[in-house]
């Protein structure tokens, strides 16, 4: 009997059909290469179309992720300003399901659109996305940081419980695919791998706020507090008369509650407020002023109202610099919008302060909107940050360390003459509840959007380039058909853009699905080579350009780094998780079909009630390749911090190779992944061969590049400093130290321009603590050290050895027989012979033999693993002696490596 799936037409067939390609089947008539041509443009068109619908997507994101409310701080009685989202948890939820998007729904869409059956397209774009997020995302924002900067993780607790469960979650992969049930998903297994996503989730928020390692950064759970309350609390505190006492303005009850403003009572508070009572002093909890020479910059209280009606009104807002009026000091100031909207409640500004010594106070003026008398009270917020001249901001009011935050109310004058009114009041409820100036913004947003994408060339409004223009040419299709169907962010608070923009992804990745698969059966290869190839790069290009400005405009390595370990977790938990468990329950629930038996007749004994089929076997293998080169990956960037301070950045040798390795263990990916798709070898030492001989290759490719760029550049481009700023540093150090060093005119050997040289002072060691110092030693930037010719002529020997072997097979060389054993001095004549021949004693060395031949011939396995790890351990082991040796000889203050 033939089987029904043999049967069925290939998707470039006549009678083939996907989700929505092809259209016709006139397109079976075409030639092969004008299809695949076709294909390709028509895939890398759509990539272009999700990468605007992304950008959208991801503005949705951020707009509901930058909401903040005012809660009550139980551990401290104080009313602060805190995100509705946790920054981990919005990573890990939102920003990683947006970076993710269309992986995940690529995977979704390919298992529906099979009837529930395992589909190759959507686990290797995931595998292979996250393959070229780790290596050539994190590369590329290595090498992206300027010469000479560095960037650290900032939340590093965060990053290693994110990268261990990127490295668990393919682990797990290979777990129930190959192991626990071989082939087999169950249902358990599908929701346990969807399970691990909360609990991703919460170990990294625990992590984040401190709750394993003791220190907490603020409590699990605060308090809201109301739009309308005043927010007074013990804020700042003063003295008065010589005494320390702390301020309670209100009782924290009664800052929960809606207090009642009269007209008079409301003017009057406002105009005091505008004045601003000037404290003494800043002090501690304790009641200590706070030592900071420079000053303690903060407002007179962290809340403000203040009253507008149907005139606009301007206000000038003090800020006093307190406990220290030395030097200069600065920082920026700007306005943030809450409920208030800038353009329609107050006049967006941002600035720079500053104070010259000895003096106290500064001003920033506010310009407040007209107010209408059916609007509700609004509010906004005044933000201080990036103080500069060693001052800092008052600890105890609202904010953080490098912010200090003024909470403005803006009441209505017109409510007492709106009072007895109720339409006004009615309005006014509507306002509070929609927020009128909002969708009034939304519209305009929406309108002006729409005109951009056709009108606008370019983002920033300089000349737009030929370049320039063959974009916008070629993107204004889709920048206006997404501007019409995709709202602005203005709209329930960009939920409404989060749901239109996800829904246009999901579709242009159904195309994506079905031009990818025409792809491949027109061009005879695999959906999986396809998948980790032309779709993973695909999907991932627009986290490359976004990492990059990342890394180079952010002060941490956190959005360059962190997202992509937390976004590799998320697309297996996720991606993979939420396909799979709905693939296994529909085969749980359904039964076996008569296209599932005629697929899998071998599984019916085991499973007579069906399961979800997953033939993991090239799946597995890639993802046990994945792991050993995320395994290196992560080994890199934890020697980067250790060693460069950094985990991006950093001399320009070291980046650059650093950047190098990680794009090449994609390329060992990619090169592995391949092989073990179009072998279809099932041999697990044959595949653990091969995993061997790439890391081999890997390895010398690293030597070739190591030494290529020590060869051109020096060892100055490896640590960052030439020679004469070595000597300079070397003697700043040691000065610091209080240690004796050579004056300047031991110094003169330094060649100066116009002058020549002079003959070096005579070589000495100092004993200082007991360990000697060398001086009257110049560097120079093309010098090679003991340590870098050492590696050097390792690494050339290496070349040497492998290129004569590879020599050697092209010309057809027989190997070079071992020594003659016993030597010819131990030769007899043989008797037996008919003339009297020379008979030699048989050795286990011996190839006369038909057995010794054919093991020539035909080498074991094993024997070639054992050579090939005793010679790189023998080549590493010299290594490594001969760089401690030398790098001890070269530097007695230490082992250097590489200059």
């Amino acid at each position: 009997q033939v089987s029904r799936h043999l049967v069925m037409a290939r998707i470039c067939d006549p009678g083939g059909r996907g989700l929505i390609f092809p259209l016709t089947d006139a397109e079976a008539s075409w030639e092969g290469w004008v299809r695949a041509v076709l294909y390709l443009f028509a895939m890398l068109y759509l990539f272009l179309g999700v990468n605007i619908a992304a950008d959208k997507f991801v503005a949705a994101i951020e707009g509901i992720t930058s909401t903040k409310k005012r809660v009550l701080q139980r551990s401290t009685g104080r009313v602060i300003t805190v995100c509705v989202w946790n920054g981990t948890v919005a990573n890990l939820t939102l920003l990683a399901l947006g970076s993710s998007a269309p992986e995940i729904l690529l995977s979704v869409v390919e298992i529906i659109g099979n009837g529930c059956f395992a589909g190759d397209l959507g686990p290797s774009t995931i595998v292979g996305s996250a393959a070229f997020n780790l290596f050539v995302i994190i590369g590329v924002c290595v090498m992206a940081v300027p010469a000479g900067e560095t960037r650290l993780i900032k939340d590093l607790g965060v990053f290693w419980v994110t990268a261990a469960f990127s490295i668990f979650a393919y682990l797990w992969l290979v777990l129930i695919v190959q192991v626990i049930s071989p082939n087999v998903i169950e249902v358990w297994e599908a929701l346990v791998t969807l399970g691990w996503l909360p609990v991703l989730i919460l170990v990294s928020y625990l992590t984040d706020i401190g709750w394993f390692s003791g220190v907490r950064k603020q409590p699990l759970v605060e308090k809201p507090v109301s739009l309308s309350s005043d927010g007074q609390v013990p804020l700042a505190t003063t003295t008065s008369s010589g005494t320390a006492r702390q301020v309670w303005r209100h009782d924290l009850k009664r800052s929960r509650d809606y207090p009642d403003f009269s007209e008079d009572a409301s003017c009057s508070q406002s105009d005091d407020s505008s004045r601003g009572s000037e404290p003494v002093v800043v002090l501690d909890r304790r009641g200590v002023p706070y030592q900071n020479v420079y000053g303690v910059i903060t407002f007179s209280d962290d809340t403000l109202e203040l009253s507008c009606g149907l005139e606009g009104r301007e206000v000038s807002v003090p800020v006093f610099r307190k406990n220290g009026v030395q030097g200069t000091v600065r920082c920026k100031y700007r306005t943030e919008g809450l409920s208030a909207v800038a353009g329609y409640d107050f006049t967006a500004i941002e600035g720079e302060l500053q104070w010259s010594p000895g003096e106290m106070r500064q001003e920033v003026t506010l310009e407040l909107l007209p107010k209408q008398l059916s609007e509700a009270a609004d509010q906004f917020q005044l933000v201080l940050e990036d103080p500069e001249g060693g001052a800092i901001f008052n600890p105890n009011q609202d904010g953080s360390e490098d912010r200090c935050v003024l909470t403005i109310t803006i009441l209505n004058e017109n409510d007492e003459l709106t009072r007895n009114i109720a339409a006004m009041k009615m309005s006014q409820f509507v306002d509070k509840v929609m927020n009128i100036d909002k969708l009034r913004l939304g519209a305009q947003s929406w309108y002006e959007d729409i005109i951009s994408s056709v009108c606008d060339v370019t983002d920033d409004g300089e000349r737009a380039s030929c370049l320039d223009w063959m974009h916008h040419i070629f993107s204004m299709p889709w920048k206006f058909t997404l501007s019409v169907l995709i709202p602005p962010t203005a709209y329930c608070g960009g939920w409404l853009c989060f749901v239109m923009a996800i829904g246009a992804i999901g579709v242009l990745t159904c195309a994506i699905c079905d031009f990818a698969e025409l792809f491949g059966c027109v061009t005879s290869l695999e959906d999986s080579i396809t998948a980790i190839t032309i779709v993973a790069l695909g999907t991932s290009m627009p986290d490359l350009f976004a990492s990059q400005t990342a890394a180079v405009t952010d002060r941490y390595a956190d959005a360059s780094i962190v997202n992509v370990t937390g976004s590799n977790s998320v697309n297996v938990f996720l991606g993979i998780g939420l396909p799979w468990s709905i693939a296994a329950i529909y085969w749980s629930v359904a039964g076996p079909t008569q296209k599932w038996l005629d697929s899998y007749e071998s599984h019916l004994g085991a499973w007579p009630k069906a399961a979800f089929i997953v033939q993991g076997g090239d799946l597995a293998f890639s993802v046990a390749v994945f792991n050993v080169a995320a395994g290196l990956a992560l080994l890199i960037i934890h020697l980067r911090r250790s060693r460069l301070q950094g985990e991006l950045g950093g001399p320009g040798g070291m980046k650059v190779l650093s950047g190098l390795l990680l794009i090449s263990l994609w390329l060992f990916y990619l090169t592995l992944s391949i092989w073990k798709i179009k072998s279809n070898t099932t041999d697990i030492g044959t595949q653990i061969f091969a995993i061997f001989i790439g890391f081999c290759s890997l390895e010398n490719l690293v030597l070739l590049f190591s030494c290529a760029l020590l060869m051109r550049f020096g060892t100055a481009f490896f640590t960052g400093r030439p020679g004469q700023q070595a000597d300079d540093e070397e003697a700043a150090r040691l000065v610091a130290d209080g240690r004796e060093v050579a004056s300047k005119g031991d110094l003169r050997h330094v060649a100066r321009p116009g002058l020549s040289p002079v003959a070096p002072p005579a070589f000495t060691v100092k004993e200082v603590h007991g360990r000697p110092e060398c001086y009257g030693r110049q560097n120079k930037s093309l010098d090679i050290s003991f340590t870098s010719a050492a590696f050097v002529c390792f690494a050339a020997k290496r070349l040497q050895r492998a290129g004569r072997k590879v020599a050697e097979s092209f010309r057809g060389l027989p190997p070079m027989p071992p020594p003659m054993f016993p030597p010819p001095s131990t030769l007899t004549l043989s008797p037996a012979g008919p003339q009297g021949g020379i008979e030699r004693v048989p050795s286990f060395y011996s190839i006369d033999s038909e057995e010794g031949r054919d093991r020539q011939r035909r080498p074991s396995l094993t024997g070639r693993m054992a050579g090939l790890i005793s010679g790189h351990a023998a080549d590493w082991a010299a290594l490594t002696v001969a760089g401690l040796a030398a790098g001890t000889l070269a530097d007695p203050n230490g082992p250097r490596f590489l200059g």
